[in-house]
């Protein structure tokens, strides 16, 4: 199954200026998108398989959260994902003073954002905090509601 998705931008009288695709022969499902102050936008939420976005691709076994950002005329500028070995997922996304942004969401058993995971040991569904820089490298992530 192949699930591609959209981001798109509209000016004030509803006029599309640009629209951006994801491709691959994976799933990818868009949960947020939040405009960064520069005319682009980030987009979050999860994938599993083979995704493109533009040029750059991301691979998973599992479904897995990822971030990406576009710049102000449609273009995909970064893509960056966590490894989870059961399910996890993007769901908001605050823009920070520098650039940066915070991203929340849900995810079960692990989560790894780059050196050293999260581990819930169970199934049961909790909740995350990541720091990303402007280019989408994590800085830090907790997990919340599990001991």
């Amino acid at each position: 199954m192949c699930s591609s998705d959209l981001v798109g931008i509209l000016n004030e009288t509803g006029v599309w200026q640009w629209v951006a695709t994801t491709g691959g022969t994976g799933d990818v499902n868009i949960r947020v998108v939040t405009p960064d102050g520069q005319g682009g936008v980030f987009v979050g939420g999860s994938v599993v398989s083979t995704v493109d976005f533009g040029s750059q691709r991301t691979s998973s076994n599992y479904l897995e959260p990822f971030v990406a950002h576009l710049n102000s005329t449609g273009h995909w500028q970064w893509v960056t994902r966590a490894d989870s070995d059961n399910w996890a997922h993007v769901n908001d996304i605050a823009v920070m003073s520098d650039g940066g942004i915070a991203v929340t969401g849900d995810f079960t058993y692990s989560l790894d954002w780059g050196s050293g995971g999260i581990n819930s040991g169970d199934s049961t569904t909790n909740a995350f905090v990541a720091r990303l820089n402007a280019s989408g490298r994590a800085a830090w992530w907790a997990g919340l509601g599990f001991a």
